[in-house]
């Protein structure tokens, strides 16, 4: 894999990335890792301002500009890109009824579902909003697994809620992923292994 101009670093996947990348290339049409949050959020007044802080969020997180790359490699990769533009799917449903909010916003959450990620294509997270009326939206973060975990998204929704409070919240990036990788790798697991054989006996 050669370095472009718009990759920030290239580092190892995790044991447990490497599983999902399997899982995943082998079952192509099961969306098994395709992370799902839908809410709806009241006291939104201003949407605009709603959107800036996901994609805010978002900008801060490198694992949320990475992709992965395994095609002629010994052991796939991921790579972390500088800046990237964050899919995001608005729509205005304040003229719609109830009901007609309500099947649209399933049909769009259906058809969200089976819009599969590439995993060699960087971001692997979108957004859909969608205004209900003068003070609700209703919300959908989608993302693939092998990006996040329940830990992680904790602290995508603090840096949200940062900024969604504080216009001029800091714009310092978030820690690369890479320390952890590297300690991970680094480890010996055949003492990891004797350990835990002798204290389960």
């Amino acid at each position: 894999m050669t370095m472009q101009k718009n990759v920030q670093d290239v580092f190892s996947v995790t044991p447990l990335q490497a599983g999902m990348l399997f899982h995943d290339l082998n079952a192509p049409d099961t969306p098994t890792y395709l992370q799902q949050y839908a809410f709806r959020v009241t006291g939104v007044e201003s949407v605009s301002r709603f959107i800036y802080s996901w994609m805010y969020a978002f900008r801060r997180h490198p694992a949320l500009r990475t992709s992965f790359h395994w095609e002629g490699l010994s052991k796939p990769l991921q790579a972390v890109h500088k800046q990237i533009r964050f899919p995001l799917a608005y729509k205005d449903l304040r003229t719609f009824s109830t009901d007609d909010q309500n099947r649209f916003l399933a049909e769009f959450l259906a058809l969200d579902r089976q819009n599969r990620f590439s995993l060699s294509n960087a971001p692997l997270v979108r957004l859909g909003v969608h205004r209900l009326d003068g003070q609700s939206v209703h919300m959908l973060l989608s993302m693939h697994h092998i990006i996040s975990d329940g830990w992680s998204l904790r602290l995508l929704f603090s840096d949200f809620a940062r900024a969604y409070m504080d216009k001029n919240a800091p714009k310092s990036q978030a820690p690369s992923m890479r320390p952890y990788v590297e300690y991970l790798l680094g480890r010996d697991t055949d003492k990891a292994r004797e350990w835990w054989n002798g204290y389960l006996k």
